[in-house]
């Protein structure tokens, strides 16, 4: 069993977006460690099972001083937790959670960084540009699975983004709410094209495995 640490710039993204994933690696006896700043959701994390380390984060405010003080304290958290793996979430803790990672080389790190539609004003485009934005990632999901179905590539992991699930769904969402209502006006025909990758990936595992 592992040492895992999931650090982001809120507890209640973790909550909300990762406590699916946080239930299964207790499941599976794994030791998990929560790093970030606190809020609502962190008696719900705890409850599950988690290890709180709290930090101070500013999501958007930029200071040096803070940020530095950021680095130190995770620096600090990964000498003292010793995790086999690291995961950051969301933007300043992939950037600075890596650099202070420097200083534990044996650790395994993943990086993601979840929601960047907004820096490509997506919101816009879905409501403006239903056909192109249809079409363009119906041609995506299409080229992806088959170039990885002609490689004989053994393993796909698709991450979809929470956008396309039901208008009206309760959180935390997980897959299996994925078709149960349909998604908001502004954005559903972008919304149901990544909803036929997880259609079009199942389609792929009854035909060929």
């Amino acid at each position: 069993n592992m040492k895992i640490v999931l650090v982001s710039n809120t507890s209640w993204y973790l909550w909300n977006f990762r406590s699916s994933l946080i239930k299964k690696l207790i499941k599976e006896g794994h030791e998990v460690h929560i790093i970030a700043p606190s809020d609502d959701y962190v008696n719900q994390l705890i409850n599950l099972g988690v290890n709180y380390h709290k930090v101070n984060l500013t999501r958007f405010k930029k200071s040096i001083i803070w940020d530095s003080y950021f680095i130190i304290k995770m620096i600090m958290f990964n000498f003292k937790i010793k995790a086999d793996v690291i995961h950051h979430f969301t933007i300043k803790p992939v950037i600075y959670g890596s650099i202070a990672t420097w200083f534990s080389p044996k650790m395994k790190v993943i990086n993601s960084i979840p929601g960047l539609g907004l820096s490509f004003n997506v919101i816009y485009k879905n409501m403006n540009y239903k056909v192109d934005m249809f079409e363009k990632n119906m041609a995506i999901n299409l080229n992806v699975l088959k170039c990885c179905h002609d490689f004989k590539v053994k393993k796909v992991i698709s991450c979809l983004s929470t956008c396309i699930f039901p208008n009206k769904t309760s959180y935390p969402i997980n897959e299996d709410s994925l078709h149960q209502g349909p998604p908001h006006e502004s954005n559903d025909a972008y919304a149901y094209a990544k909803r036929m990758l997880e259609v079009h990936s199942k389609a792929y595992q009854t035909q060929y495995d």
